[in-house]
């Protein structure tokens, strides 16, 4: 996780990659769970994760976050 939280345009690649799994296979949603994230790309994943769930909402899709 911490490399896809190690810039900007990484994140926003991986939250399509995201999209188009949740959208093509017809998900309710996703469950994100993504272990030790380093304490400094704490910003990244708060970016990674308020856009992810702006876009799965705006398409009525749901996000669950587990922390660990």
């Amino acid at each position: 996780s911490n490399i896809i939280l190690a810039s900007p345009t990484s994140i926003l690649h991986h939250i399509d990659v995201i999209m188009q799994e949740v959208m093509v296979n017809n998900y309710d949603g996703i469950d994100i769970d993504y272990e030790n994230v380093a304490v400094d790309r704490k910003d990244a994943f708060t970016f990674f994760t308020n856009n992810l769930a702006h876009q799965l909402h705006e398409n009525g899709k749901l996000l669950s976050i587990k922390i660990g």
